[in-house]
């Protein structure tokens, strides 16, 4: 998955998550957020989104800082596959930045993950080849 399917997995799992008119940004130029939305409190929320090998620095949380303000949200969000730096947290603290590293993303997930029996899986995977209907027709003598 790359960095803009991050952006619209995110997107869509803030939607299962409640988030209302869930907005991704152009690919450039976004000023530092990549998705806007409404939390369930109806505030608004810019969201930036690093999907990552690395940990996340100080500069994506002064880029949703700034992208918060511009897009006047109430609240801003950094949501990684990865984990933060120290600096990063540190400065998420000073500006109230929200942090979802790779442990809350996973919990987060955990919040709308499909619940199915293993009866359904059955069900929806393996169904029973359909069968023609009766008729003398189908009879060879």
């Amino acid at each position: 998955m790359g960095g803009f399917e991050f952006e619209e997995y995110i997107g869509q799992l803030l939607t299962d998550l409640g988030y209302q008119n869930v907005k991704i940004t152009p690919k450039s130029g976004d000023g530092g957020v990549d998705i806007t939305a409404k939390d369930v409190n109806g505030y608004k929320v810019a969201v930036q989104c690093k999907r990552l090998k690395s940990k996340v620095g100080n500069s994506a949380i002064q880029e949703v800082y700034l992208g918060k303000k511009l897009e006047n949200c109430k609240r801003a969000i950094v949501i990684t596959n990865s984990y933060f730096t120290k600096p990063a947290i540190e400065a998420a603290t000073k500006t109230q930045v929200e942090l979802w590293d790779r442990d809350k993303l996973i919990e987060q997930m955990r919040k709308v993950e499909i619940k199915i029996t293993w009866e359904d899986f059955l069900r929806q995977h393996y169904n029973a080849p359909k069968q023609e209907p009766m008729n003398y027709k189908n009879f060879a003598l």
